[in-house]
């Protein structure tokens, strides 16, 4: 199972993306620029950590750093956030929890077919602007 993000948009606040799941776009995402995970490609597991939450988990296979995820984003710390959801204006989405739900059952049933996951994030064909030409 391939996750795939390409980035779009990018501010100095925030960079906007698609997050598509073997070829097929699903949903929006936005990151913090300042903090961003680079471009490159992340393997991807699940876990239920010690809180029982249902977590995705990034590993950035060189340094073996992971990034946990729960509720609406693909990495629970402030940097390196990837919050998903359907778009509600630029730079803010909404109903993440359902989308990251679901999210989570499709690499939970990918796990289970034994299939190898992974995030790729690309920045091919990113524009930058500022927020407020963006919202105009």
């Amino acid at each position: 199972m391939e996750i795939k993000i390409n980035r779009n948009h990018s501010t100095r606040l925030y960079t906007i993306g698609t997050l598509s799941i073997n070829g097929k776009r699903t949903t929006l995402t936005v990151e913090d620029t300042a903090s961003m995970l680079l471009a490159g490609t992340y393997e991807v597991r699940l876990s239920s950590g010690l809180s029982r939450r249902r977590q995705i988990v990034i590993i950035n296979r060189p340094g073996m750093r992971k990034f946990h995820a729960g509720g609406s984003y693909l990495s629970s710390r402030k940097h390196h956030a990837i919050c998903i959801g359907e778009d509600l204006i630029p730079g803010a989405l909404k109903k993440g929890g359902d989308v990251y739900d679901r999210l989570f059952d499709r690499i939970e049933k990918a796990e289970l077919r034994k299939e190898p996951i992974s995030l790729v994030i690309t920045d091919k064909g990113m524009t930058t602007g500022t927020p407020i030409s963006h919202w105009l």
